[in-house]
């Protein structure tokens, strides 16, 4: 829900064939610690401030959430130009173009070079998305994948997420310290467990992706040469 400077609403929802599934069953007594990109709900976010609220619907009946206020700011122009590049690497800007990120991780299958262009802050914001293109596309395995970009990401609201991508990695490697990791994780985001358990058993989100759209896809057709390279 979008609230404008005239109380105009905004309801929307993520659209079927997303990276996201469009739509998660949680349990009595169950909490559940998500991410969500909203640049994938299909409608176009313009700067502005924004009243966000999150609607569970069982059968007939639904509830909302209290409303959380932010604000999106917009970059100076080369900046603006810079992350316009990097988001169009997914393929061209459809003719409704909602500002979507999706089709950067689910399309792009070449390496992503940042120009200097694009600032500090902007970087900081597109940390995680890079991380998560890297992670789809390296060849390999997610076992294999470099944790150490995650450092490069900031902000206790995605603590969760990094947390939850470094479980994975750590577990796919078999390293000693993942039965640690796993229970200060569980402890820090209960709301995690269902990420925690999927990791445990080879579905974690790394992997699913790598899977459903990255580079072990059976989908895919790269070249004879994988164009991504480390």
């Amino acid at each position: 829900m979008r609230v404008a400077h005239d109380g105009a609403r905004l309801e929307t929802r993520f659209a079927k064939g997303e990276e996201y599934s469009p739509t998660v069953t949680v349990q009595a007594g169950e909490k559940r610690t998500m991410v969500c990109d909203l640049s994938n709900l299909g409608a176009l976010m313009r700067p502005g401030t924004y009243g966000l609220t999150l609607t569970v619907r069982q059968g007939s009946s639904s509830r909302a959430s209290n409303q959380a206020q932010i604000e999106l700011v917009s970059l100076e122009a080369a900046g603006a130009a810079e992350a316009a590049r990097l988001r169009q690497l997914g393929g061209p800007s459809p003719a409704h173009d909602t500002g979507a990120w999706g089709p950067f991780l689910s399309r792009n299958l070449n390496t992503v070079v940042v120009s200097p262009s694009l600032g500090p802050p902007a970087q900081d914001q597109l940390a995680l998305h890079l991380f998560m293109h890297r992670a789809t596309w390296l060849p390999g395995t997610v076992a294999g994948l470099d944790a150490r970009p995650l450092d490069a990401i900031h902000g206790p609201h995605l603590a969760a997420e990094t947390s939850a991508l470094r479980y994975e990695i750590a577990r796919a490697r078999h390293d000693p310290h993942a039965i640690t990791m796993r229970a200060t994780l569980l402890h820090q985001f209960p709301g995690l467990r269902h990420r925690v358990e999927a990791a445990d058993h080879g579905e974690g989100t790394l992997a699913v992706q790598r899977r459903a759209f990255g580079v072990e896809s059976a989908f895919v057709r790269p070249p004879t040469r994988w164009p991504y390279q480390p």
